[in-house]
């Protein structure tokens, strides 16, 4: 891979008076605050709630099984989250992964975390960590070629199998 050295770009990407790349939407403004607000977990899609934040199944998956783990409060990015949530969240996300490979039977995951709207997060006011099971093959031409993405499982169907999978969980 080869490089460009652009020294000229450095007041650019240091600039202090940028705009926001995290704005903070209220809380009532949020998605996800809203689906907490509820008490309608089965139809919100959020398989568990803890004490600091839930698992959730991602509205508009990669993948089948795609989930989420979010902190309870509305809060943009790691360092805005106390310890105790962060450290119950990294114990989510390892929860996740062990669920997934038992009741997906996948190959490997994909966890990940878009900061800001420049980091490629979509609500970028929440934060919240993505874990995806996968596959060896599970790529398609269709995602390439028709921007479609093929989802081989039934959402009611994951959505059992995945709060079943957590009930027993405690963090």
């Amino acid at each position: 891979m080869k490089k460009i050295y652009a020294p000229w770009r450095h007041d650019y990407v240091t600039k202090k008076n940028k705009a926001p790349s995290n704005p903070q939407l209220h809380t009532n403004d949020c998605v996800f605050c809203h689906k907490f607000s509820e008490q309608a977990d089965q139809k919100n899609l959020i398989v568990r709630r803890f004490k600091y934040c839930a698992v959730v199944m991602n509205y508009y998956p990669y993948n089948a099984g795609h989930i989420m783990v979010l902190p309870l409060e509305h809060k943009s990015s790691l360092e805005m989250l106390g310890t105790a949530t962060r450290s119950e969240m990294m114990e989510a996300v390892t929860h996740c992964i062990v669920i997934l490979e038992k009741t997906m039977n996948c190959d490997g995951h994909n966890v990940g975390i878009n900061l800001g709207i420049a980091g490629g997060g979509g609500i970028p006011s929440h934060l919240h960590i993505h874990v995806l099971p996968r596959w060896k093959g599970d790529t398609s031409f269709l995602a390439t070629t028709a921007t479609t993405n093929i989802i081989c499982s039934d959402f009611g169907q994951t959505y059992q199998t995945l709060h079943e999978a957590f009930k027993n969980i405690e963090l």
